[in-house]
């Protein structure tokens, strides 16, 4: 009973999605954002990564905060999101 229940209590751990998955928040500087359209397409170009969930761009800071699950995207993914909609973006720290 003890050795059903321990598999069990594994096979919930690996399809809840893994236990080391996290949810991030990074802020991102934007360059390129001249018009009320651009925070439009940085916004959209960050929600298209799997595992993004939150995404709130500032025309004024030029910057993106973006809430994502480390285990399905990489800063690097959001980067090369923004870059090929035509706006170059890089971690702040």
């Amino acid at each position: 009973m003890t050795r059903l229940i321990g598999t069990a209590l594994v096979a919930l751990t690996l399809a809840s999605g893994g236990a080391l998955a996290a949810e991030r928040t990074v802020r991102l500087t934007i360059e390129n954002m001249t018009c009320a359209t651009c925070p439009i397409v940085v916004r959209q170009s960050l929600k298209a990564v799997p595992g993004v969930g939150d995404v709130k761009v500032s025309m004024a800071d030029k910057t993106a905060v973006v809430t994502f699950d480390d285990a399905k995207a990489t800063v690097s993914a959001l980067v090369d999101a923004t870059t090929k909609a035509g706006f170059p973006s890089a971690q702040q720290q």
